[in-house]
Protein backbone atom coordinates (compact mmCIF):
# COMPACT_ATOMS: atom_id res chain seq x y z
CA UNK A 1 0.00 0.00 0.00
CA UNK A 2 1.15 3.42 -0.92
CA UNK A 3 2.37 5.13 2.35
CA UNK A 4 0.11 8.74 3.02
CA UNK A 5 2.23 11.34 3.47
CA UNK A 6 1.88 13.34 7.02
CA UNK A 7 -0.03 16.99 6.42
CA UNK A 8 3.14 19.66 6.35
CA UNK A 9 3.67 21.50 9.66
CA UNK A 10 1.50 25.07 9.11
CA UNK A 11 4.21 27.38 7.85
CA UNK A 12 4.85 30.85 9.78
CA UNK A 13 2.52 32.33 7.92
CA UNK A 14 -0.45 30.46 8.31
CA UNK A 15 0.33 29.88 12.13
CA UNK A 16 0.27 33.56 12.94
CA UNK A 17 -2.96 34.10 10.83
CA UNK A 18 -4.38 31.78 13.36
CA UNK A 19 -4.08 34.34 16.47
CA UNK A 20 -6.88 35.86 17.58
CA UNK A 21 -7.00 39.44 19.53
CA UNK A 22 -9.28 40.44 22.30
CA UNK A 23 -10.71 44.09 22.75
CA UNK A 24 -8.05 44.36 26.38
CA UNK A 25 -4.96 43.45 24.07
CA UNK A 26 -4.85 39.55 24.89
CA UNK A 27 -3.60 37.39 22.10
CA UNK A 28 -5.31 33.62 21.76
CA UNK A 29 -4.55 30.51 19.64
CA UNK A 30 -5.55 26.76 19.66
CA UNK A 31 -3.25 24.40 21.71
CA UNK A 32 -3.45 22.65 18.48
CA UNK A 33 -2.62 24.72 16.04
CA UNK A 34 1.22 25.04 18.11
CA UNK A 35 1.75 21.17 18.46
CA UNK A 36 1.35 20.45 14.99
CA UNK A 37 3.55 23.52 13.85
CA UNK A 38 6.98 22.81 12.68
CA UNK A 39 9.64 23.76 15.63
CA UNK A 40 11.30 26.66 14.10
CA UNK A 41 7.84 28.38 13.27
CA UNK A 42 6.88 27.35 16.72
CA UNK A 43 9.57 29.37 18.71
CA UNK A 44 9.46 32.53 16.57
CA UNK A 45 5.60 32.83 16.98
CA UNK A 46 5.66 31.96 20.59
CA UNK A 47 8.61 34.52 21.05
CA UNK A 48 6.62 37.11 18.81
CA UNK A 49 3.71 36.75 20.46
CA UNK A 50 4.95 37.36 24.25
CA UNK A 51 6.80 40.39 22.40
CA UNK A 52 3.40 41.86 21.17
CA UNK A 53 1.10 40.99 24.02
CA UNK A 54 3.24 42.29 26.54
CA UNK A 55 4.21 45.91 24.02
CA UNK A 56 7.99 45.04 25.01
CA UNK A 57 11.03 44.77 22.32
CA UNK A 58 13.47 42.33 23.84
CA UNK A 59 13.47 38.87 22.84
CA UNK A 60 13.29 35.84 25.10
CA UNK A 61 16.51 33.99 26.33
CA UNK A 62 16.63 30.95 24.05
CA UNK A 63 16.42 29.08 27.44
CA UNK A 64 13.73 30.34 28.81
CA UNK A 65 11.66 30.04 25.45
CA UNK A 66 12.45 26.50 24.91
CA UNK A 67 10.77 25.69 28.50
CA UNK A 68 7.79 27.82 27.53
CA UNK A 69 7.33 25.89 24.27
CA UNK A 70 7.72 22.47 25.76
CA UNK A 71 5.32 23.07 28.20
CA UNK A 72 3.16 24.64 25.10
CA UNK A 73 3.06 21.01 23.53
CA UNK A 74 3.13 18.57 26.74
CA UNK A 75 0.06 17.81 28.37
CA UNK A 76 -1.04 19.73 31.22
CA UNK A 77 -1.99 23.15 32.31
CA UNK A 78 -0.15 26.24 33.81
CA UNK A 79 0.86 29.91 33.89
CA UNK A 80 4.17 30.97 32.78
CA UNK A 81 5.82 34.54 32.28
CA UNK A 82 8.10 35.17 29.43
CA UNK A 83 9.41 38.52 28.07
CA UNK A 84 6.80 40.72 30.17
CA UNK A 85 4.32 38.43 29.36
CA UNK A 86 1.92 36.04 31.34
CA UNK A 87 0.96 32.86 28.84
CA UNK A 88 -1.83 31.24 30.80
CA UNK A 89 -2.15 27.19 29.21
CA UNK A 90 -5.49 25.73 29.29
CA UNK A 91 -6.65 22.07 27.75
CA UNK A 92 -7.29 23.45 24.34
CA UNK A 93 -5.76 27.48 24.37
CA UNK A 94 -3.06 29.58 24.87
CA UNK A 95 -3.71 33.23 25.78
CA UNK A 96 -0.70 35.50 25.87
CA UNK A 97 -1.29 39.15 27.83
CA UNK A 98 0.77 41.48 29.83
CA UNK A 99 2.01 40.51 32.78
CA UNK A 100 0.31 42.80 35.57
CA UNK A 101 3.20 42.35 38.34
CA UNK A 102 5.32 44.32 36.46
CA UNK A 103 3.02 47.37 38.00
CA UNK A 104 4.22 47.21 41.33
CA UNK A 105 7.60 47.39 39.92
CA UNK A 106 6.94 50.59 38.37
CA UNK A 107 6.99 48.90 35.07
CA UNK A 108 3.67 50.44 33.70
CA UNK A 109 3.70 54.29 32.74
CA UNK A 110 1.76 57.58 34.48
CA UNK A 111 1.34 59.71 31.41
CA UNK A 112 -0.46 62.96 30.55
CA UNK A 113 -2.79 62.69 27.37
CA UNK A 114 -2.11 66.03 25.02
CA UNK A 115 -5.68 66.84 23.50
CA UNK A 116 -6.10 65.47 19.50
CA UNK A 117 -1.97 63.38 19.47
CA UNK A 118 -2.38 59.77 19.73
CA UNK A 119 0.82 58.41 21.87
CA UNK A 120 1.26 54.55 22.53
CA UNK A 121 1.04 53.23 25.91
CA UNK A 122 2.97 50.99 27.74
CA UNK A 123 3.33 49.43 23.46
CA UNK A 124 0.03 47.68 23.47
CA UNK A 125 -2.42 50.76 23.48
CA UNK A 126 -2.88 53.85 21.18
CA UNK A 127 -4.31 56.44 23.00
CA UNK A 128 -6.01 59.58 21.56
CA UNK A 129 -7.95 62.25 24.25
CA UNK A 130 -10.51 64.66 22.50
CA UNK A 131 -9.22 67.05 25.28
CA UNK A 132 -6.46 68.09 27.42
CA UNK A 133 -6.67 67.19 31.60
CA UNK A 134 -6.64 63.55 30.87
CA UNK A 135 -3.79 61.34 32.17
CA UNK A 136 -3.49 57.48 31.61
CA UNK A 137 -2.04 55.04 34.24
CA UNK A 138 -2.28 50.98 35.32
CA UNK A 139 -5.53 50.02 36.57
CA UNK A 140 -3.80 47.94 39.80
CA UNK A 141 -4.75 49.16 43.14
CA UNK A 142 -7.27 51.82 42.09
CA UNK A 143 -9.91 49.64 40.34
CA UNK A 144 -12.25 50.08 43.64
CA UNK A 145 -12.90 53.60 42.79
CA UNK A 146 -14.30 53.01 39.43
CA UNK A 147 -17.55 54.08 38.93
CA UNK A 148 -20.24 51.26 39.58
CA UNK A 149 -21.15 50.13 36.59
CA UNK A 150 -17.57 50.05 35.12
CA UNK A 151 -16.84 47.77 37.85
CA UNK A 152 -19.57 45.53 36.89
CA UNK A 153 -18.47 45.64 33.25
CA UNK A 154 -15.19 44.58 34.59
CA UNK A 155 -15.89 41.69 35.87
CA UNK A 156 -17.00 40.50 32.44
CA UNK A 157 -13.30 40.87 31.67
CA UNK A 158 -10.69 38.79 32.15
CA UNK A 159 -9.02 38.45 35.20
CA UNK A 160 -5.90 37.79 34.20
CA UNK A 161 -5.80 40.74 32.45
CA UNK A 162 -7.50 43.46 34.62
CA UNK A 163 -4.25 44.66 36.60
CA UNK A 164 -2.28 45.92 33.62
CA UNK A 165 -5.50 47.71 31.64
CA UNK A 166 -5.02 50.91 31.28
CA UNK A 167 -7.72 53.76 33.48
CA UNK A 168 -7.90 57.25 32.15
CA UNK A 169 -7.63 59.64 34.88
CA UNK A 170 -10.14 62.42 34.98
CA UNK A 171 -9.98 64.62 37.83
CA UNK A 172 -11.03 62.63 40.85
CA UNK A 173 -12.69 60.37 38.34
CA UNK A 174 -10.88 56.90 37.28
CA UNK A 175 -12.34 55.01 34.24
CA UNK A 176 -11.13 51.83 32.17
CA UNK A 177 -11.44 52.29 28.81
CA UNK A 178 -11.73 48.73 27.76
CA UNK A 179 -14.49 48.37 30.44
CA UNK A 180 -16.81 50.87 29.29
CA UNK A 181 -16.35 53.30 26.03
CA UNK A 182 -15.76 56.77 26.79
CA UNK A 183 -16.69 59.90 24.23
CA UNK A 184 -13.63 61.71 25.09
CA UNK A 185 -10.77 58.65 24.86
CA UNK A 186 -10.13 56.43 21.75
CA UNK A 187 -8.10 53.48 22.71
CA UNK A 188 -7.14 50.76 20.32
CA UNK A 189 -5.07 48.17 21.15
CA UNK A 190 -2.12 47.23 19.03
CA UNK A 191 -0.49 43.48 20.01
CA UNK A 192 -2.37 42.08 17.19
CA UNK A 193 -1.20 44.53 14.60
CA UNK A 194 2.37 44.13 15.99
CA UNK A 195 2.18 40.47 15.82
CA UNK A 196 0.89 40.81 12.23
CA UNK A 197 3.99 43.32 11.20
CA UNK A 198 6.46 41.43 12.76
CA UNK A 199 4.92 38.07 11.27
CA UNK A 200 5.21 39.27 7.79
CA UNK A 201 0.75 39.19 7.96
CA UNK A 202 1.11 43.47 6.95
CA UNK A 203 3.66 44.87 5.06
CA UNK A 204 4.86 47.44 8.28
CA UNK A 205 3.60 47.50 11.90
CA UNK A 206 1.94 50.52 12.63
CA UNK A 207 4.10 53.95 14.18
Amino acid sequence: AMAIPSPEPPRRLELAAQVRSSSTGELQIARAALRDAAPEHLHALVATACLCAAGTDTPPKRDRLERLVAALTAPGDGVFTLAGARVVVEQDEVWFTREPGESARGGLPHQSLPAGEPLVWDGRFEVEAARSGLAIRPLAGIASRLPLAEQSQMRTLQARTRGALPAVVDGGLIHCPPAQALPQVRLRPLAARRLAAACGLVEREPD
